[in-house]
């Protein structure tokens, strides 16, 4: 299975640590816990990379059994001919 992934902007150390800052600042002028924030928010992509992942497999499945079905009616449309 191949799981393609979007091109994503690679951040430097120092841009992580000034992102890190800002995002407490606006947490705490908003009157909200960052930990807090940040906890649902990471709960929010696993569970959407979860769901990507399970609809990946699925559809490989689903194309492998469409495959197998398709040769198991060949194969019997082949037989029909010989008897």
């Amino acid at each position: 299975m191949v799981v393609t992934r979007p091109k994503r902007k690679k951040y430097k150390a120092s841009e992580i640590a000034e992102l890190s800052r800002r995002f407490k600042e606006v947490a705490e002028a908003l009157d909200e816990n960052p930990k807090e924030v940040m906890a649902h928010y990471q709960a929010r992509y696993i569970a959407e990379k979860q769901k990507q992942f399970f609809d990946e497999m699925i559809a490989e499945k689903r194309k492998k059994m469409a495959a197998r079905q398709q040769q198991e009616t060949q194969f019997s449309h082949g037989s029909e001919g010989t008897q």
